[in-house]
């Protein structure tokens, strides 16, 4: 007998337990599990607001059904709030719903979001990466015209360094030649001379 009243008195200590949670008195619950020792089994059977409210009230709705007319007005009364609670539980348990969807929502959304500036940051990343490429390309082709240009200016002031050059030995060979039929004019002048004298002479 007494390991049946251990064994009751064990499962009333889950049910208190497990009714002190669905009233969220999450002090008084947790001040009750330290004190009281409450076993982790069995476990409760789960009902909206606690197995021992539910059987409180089913306690009250047949003690309340076997009452006189005396008492049906506090029995309506009774019924009547209940009711009221049982629609404010089912308000609250929607509105939480609502709000944990809403989160839930919201994070999807700054996830989303989230990707989305990551993803844009990448493309922006690419796209500088690109420019920059485009640009070191640019200089690279500007730094090879500009070389060419000099190479093409080197070569146009051979050419006219080279043409110089040629039209100077044009010249001198021309003086040269000048000369030499200056010389050649006056050594012939000179033996016509000569011959001219030799013949008076005679």
């Amino acid at each position: 007998m007494a390991q049946s009243n251990w064994e009751a008195d064990k499962m009333l200590d889950v049910y208190i337990y497990d009714y002190l949670i669905k009233r969220n008195l999450q002090a008084s619950a947790k001040a009750f599990l330290n004190e009281g020792k409450v076993s982790s089994d069995p476990v409760a059977i789960d009902a909206p607001g606690g197995f021992l409210f539910e059987w409180w009230s089913v306690f009250w709705d047949i003690f309340i059904a076997r009452t006189n007319e005396k008492h049906s007005e506090v029995a309506a009364s009774y019924i009547e709030t209940q009711q009221l609670k049982a629609r404010e539980q089912q308000q609250q348990q929607l509105q939480q719903q609502q709000q944990q969807q809403q989160q839930q929502q919201q994070a999807q959304a700054q996830a989303q979001a989230q990707a989305q500036q990551q993803q844009q940051q990448v493309q922006q990343q690419q796209a500088q990466q690109q420019q920059h490429a485009q640009q070191q390309q640019q200089q690279v082709q500007q730094q090879q015209v500009q070389q060419q240009q000099v190479h093409q200016q080197q070569a146009q002031h051979q050419q006219q360094h080279q043409q110089q050059q040629a039209q100077a030995q044009q010249q001198q060979q021309h003086q040269q030649q000048q000369l030499q039929q200056m010389q050649l004019q006056i050594l012939q002048q000179r033996h016509a001379q000569q011959r001219r004298e030799a013949s008076s002479h005679l």
